[in-house]
């Protein structure tokens, strides 16, 4: 575009601006879909993961299903690509779990604070990995300092 098609559309703007726009009236917005059935966690997870996620929840107090998100999620990044599935019983395809959540809720419902009850074992295994990760690298760097200190073994000529 050159100079003047600029002016051109802008002078076409300033000329739509002055006009009134007048907009229809609002229609109300309907919608048919049923409500989501209430979470039950003893029908959808296991005893053990149940009674968690009830306690949280009853404890925090916040709705279980926020807990029971952020839980299976949190799971599924422990397990990660060291399980998988074969769903064709004659073929190498491998599926490995990838667990995406997220939780929807009005202000101040304590979404926060739900994932937070779960993603603390996350942080505590993360904590002790980085300490293993440290102890890992001293003990490479006093190998690799060993190693350049000694002297090679003399080949005979």
């Amino acid at each position: 575009m050159n100079k003047q098609d600029y002016e051109h559309f802008a002078a076409c703007l300033d000329a739509d601006a002055g006009q009134s726009v007048t907009w229809a009236a609002p229609k109300e917005i309907k919608t048919d879909l049923p409500f989501a059935p209430a979470f039950d966690a003893k029908a959808l997870l296991p005893p053990t993961l149940a009674d968690f996620v009830l306690d949280e929840a009853d404890r925090m107090p916040c709705s279980p299903d926020y807990i029971a998100a952020a839980l299976m999620v949190c799971l599924g990044s422990v397990i990660g690509a060291r399980c998988g599935i074969k769903p064709k019983r004659r073929d190498d395809w491998i599926v490995t779990p990838n667990l995406f959540g997220g939780i929807v809720g009005d202000p101040s419902s304590k979404k926060s604070p739900a994932l937070g009850t779960v993603t603390r074992f996350l942080d505590r295994l993360e904590a002790k990995e980085a300490e293993k990760l440290e102890d890992a690298k001293r003990i490479f760097a006093a190998e690799t300092a060993a190693l350049r200190h000694t002297s090679p073994p003399s080949r005979p000529a």
